[in-house]
């Protein structure tokens, strides 16, 4: 996963974040008064909102950017993921991601596929990142709260160890 970064920028009254794109988090920092800040290409919170976001940052990722304890993961899907318009997550981590439904998919290098493929799909305009059925692939320095909360996992995806 591209990793979180929070900065503060002197002169500013707000904090910046760099995340991955995921639209749940799209969504909850822009109630928290998230403004995306084009010249720092990235999101800004005001200052008094710092624990509002450090909760929604491991809400939606595992981990608000500060040192945690990691470990690593083994997954074995039991059917296709796939993820509009967005990379497909597990864990709150990225584990593919796509561009469009033409530009194929990429796997992040924290992400190691032993056996199955990502790909890209679905229509130009609502294209799809996808994690095919039946892959097996390691995450490594998966934050462990975001395992003990199965963060973006459900029990039908397949087993992971």
């Amino acid at each position: 996963m591209k990793n979180i970064q929070i900065t503060t920028t002197e002169g500013k009254d707000k904090l910046f974040v760099s995340t991955p794109y995921k639209h749940s988090f799209v969504s909850k920092i822009k109630k928290i008064g998230g403004i995306w800040d084009y010249s720092e290409k990235k999101w800004g919170v005001p200052k008094n909102n710092s624990l509002i976001l450090s909760k929604l940052l491991k809400e939606c990722f595992g981990n608000d950017g500060t040192p945690c304890e990691t470990v690593d993961i083994e997954i074995t899907l039991e059917k296709k993921l796939t993820a509009e318009c967005e990379p497909v997550f597990l864990f709150g981590t990225v584990v593919a991601a796509a561009r469009g439904r033409d530009s194929g998919a990429k796997v992040p290098e924290n992400v190691a596929f032993l056996r199955g493929e990502v790909a890209s799909g679905g229509s130009a305009r609502y294209w799809q990142t996808i994690v095919k059925e039946g892959a097996q692939f390691i995450i490594y320095a998966v934050p462990r709260q975001a395992i003990e909360n199965r963060l973006d996992w459900e029990d039908d995806y397949g087993s992971f160890k």
